[in-house]
């Protein structure tokens, strides 16, 4: 179906659709379409990702929720989806248009703006090297209101999975790691002291030879602790000080072999 209006302006759907598609009044369009008579340049309607090029050229700065439809149902912009474009724009809005949306969580959200940042990202540096400034600078406030959105959407995001548990503050996770380290080197310097303390009578030579043994061991899990993964560590050494186990049914990873 093709509307004419006065001055024979054309477009392919009437123009109640278009309000409904723009989310504005029938006025709106009509008022669109005049400035577009006075200029020369009828406003694209039927094709949401040039439009806002149109508006801010003959209209001033597009609104935020003007631009932000238009991205959604626009495509690229850049003439490599145009017929998809088209086809997004002329077909008719309903509620089985839609009906396999589904909804998205938060991370879901987040993971969403990051694509369409990169892709906004993408089309500024294709608008740089045309030298159409006017396409530069629409391109660029598109880019910059995307990722102020998902600044905020990660930032939401962050203080959520923070509330769940699902984030630690690292540096109170170290400072409190470094305590324990540090608890459990000062009781290791002393347990040879300490573990004598205990044997009192016993002749000095033994005491001696046992607080040899004692640091010997120290030293040998000290060697443990400066390669946790127990790679370079001989395997009878890795047996003669309990740490290996055996594989458990089921289980055909985490065991030491």
């Amino acid at each position: 179906m093709v509307v004419e209006t006065r001055r024979h302006a054309r477009f392919p759907q009437p123009l109640a659709h278009y309000a409904k598609f723009y989310a504005v009044s029938r006025q709106s369009i009509c008022a669109w379409i005049r400035r577009g008579k006075l200029s020369g340049k009828l406003p694209p309607l039927q094709n949401p990702a040039e439009f806002p090029g149109w508006y801010e050229e003959h209209m001033g700065l597009v609104p935020d929720d003007l631009l932000q439809l238009c991205l959604s149902g626009g495509g690229t912009g850049n003439g490599q989806d145009e017929s998809a474009a088209k086809d997004a724009a002329n077909a008719p809005l309903s509620a089985e248009r839609f009906v396999d949306a589904k909804g998205l969580d938060i991370e879901g959200n987040v993971k969403a703006f990051r694509r369409l940042t990169e892709i906004l990202g993408r089309l500024l540096e294709e608008a740089l090297t045309t030298g159409d400034e006017r396409l530069f600078n629409l391109r660029n406030r598109m880019y910059e209101r995307c990722f102020n959105q998902l600044r905020l959407a990660e930032q939401s995001l962050t203080e959520l999975q923070k509330r769940r548990g699902q984030l630690i503050d690292r540096d109170q996770v170290e400072s409190e790691v470094t305590k324990v380290v540090e608890t459990l080197r000062l009781m290791r310097d002393s347990m040879p002291r300490r573990v004598l303390s205990h044997l009192r009578g016993v002749a000095p030579e033994f005491a001696e030879r046992l607080a040899d043994a004692i640091t010997l061991e120290r030293e040998a899990e000290d060697r443990i602790f400066r390669n946790l993964n127990l790679e370079g560590i001989a395997p009878e050494e890795v047996t003669r000080l309990g740490l290996s186990r055996q594989k458990a049914k089921g289980d055909k990873e985490n065991y030491i072999r």
